[in-house]
């Protein structure tokens, strides 16, 4: 898989409580799907993985993403990634997300979300051969808002965020297994840090077709959940199922879908469901 970051995080603008405590433990969850994630992470999954786009190609990905949580439903409609192999084993991913926000009860808003940079570096590959072997890679991600505007608009807060995930993958014939544990700093008014991890597990099932499986989560923790009314340190287990699907030279189709396993945020700010559809186009 051919991933950049996170590909986008999830956070809003204080204007009630209950927005509040959504924002606060929202602003660590992993850099995803590029999910609005998210996460914002390795479409069309939220966990990252080792692959690195080959030194002088591009790849760029658009996307739809969303999820519902009780309190409320947000996504990235559109989302435009693109990744580029500036140096052997290294790239540089960049993410534009137009931002959708719908309160329960409150009207719809839109604008552009957070900017997730993303550099990774590929600074172990074991080279046995293309069927089995180990690769490690480093992956650190900084989110900001884009504009002052949706800051205000209450699409994005005024919090910037560090993500430093650490990743591995292991080879095995047409089966991949990826892992990922990452810790997220964020900064703003209210300290809330966290960390991230992430078990994908990939089988190819053709030579066009790869069918993807992961449990991520977070614990999250700081002063601002304090403030908020909230414990000390809240967490989360979701899952996701993905696949990606060759379609011709060039170009694949990503899609995934997920839901909670297991939750102490409070119950507005639990996930429900999210999902991700893209189409990726690789220039080598």
């Amino acid at each position: 898989m051919y991933c950049g970051r996170d590909a986008a995080q999830r956070k809003m603008l204080v204007f009630t409580e209950k927005i509040r405590r959504v924002t606060l433990v929202s602003v660590c969850m992993p850099v995803l799907l590029a999910n609005i994630a998210g996460a914002y992470a390795g479409p069309p999954l939220v966990t990252d993985d080792t692959g690195i786009v080959p030194l002088g190609e591009w790849q760029f990905i658009v996307s739809a993403q969303g999820e519902s949580r009780p309190a409320t439903e947000s996504g990235a409609l559109p989302a435009f990634e693109a990744t580029y192999g500036f140096f052997e084993d290294m790239n540089l991913t960049a993410v534009v997300q137009r931002q959708y926000i719908k309160d329960r009860g409150a009207p719809s808003k839109t604008g552009l979300g957070e900017a997730p940079l993303n550099f990774k570096w590929l600074f172990y590959d074991s080279d046995v051969d293309s069927i089995q072997g180990v690769t490690l890679a480093i992956s650190p991600i900084y989110s900001f808002p884009l504009t002052s505007s949706s800051r205000i608009r209450g699409l994005a807060e005024d919090v910037r965020v560090l993500s430093m995930p650490v990743l591995a993958s292991l080879v095995r014939g047409r089966w991949e297994f990826i892992g990922s544990f990452s810790y997220d700093y964020a900064s703003g008014s209210s300290s809330v840090d966290g960390v991230a991890y992430g078990l994908i597990t990939a089988y190819n099932a053709t030579d066009n077709l790869q069918l993807m499986g992961e449990i991520y989560g977070s614990e999250l923790s700081g002063d601002g959940f304090v403030d908020a009314g909230l414990n000390y340190d809240e967490g989360f287990l979701n899952w996701r199922l993905g696949l990606l699907w060759q379609v011709g030279s060039g170009y694949s189709f990503l899609a995934a879908f997920g839901a909670p396993i297991d939750s102490d945020l409070p119950t507005e700010d639990t996930l429900d469901c999210d999902f991700f559809l893209g189409l990726q186009y690789d220039t080598g």
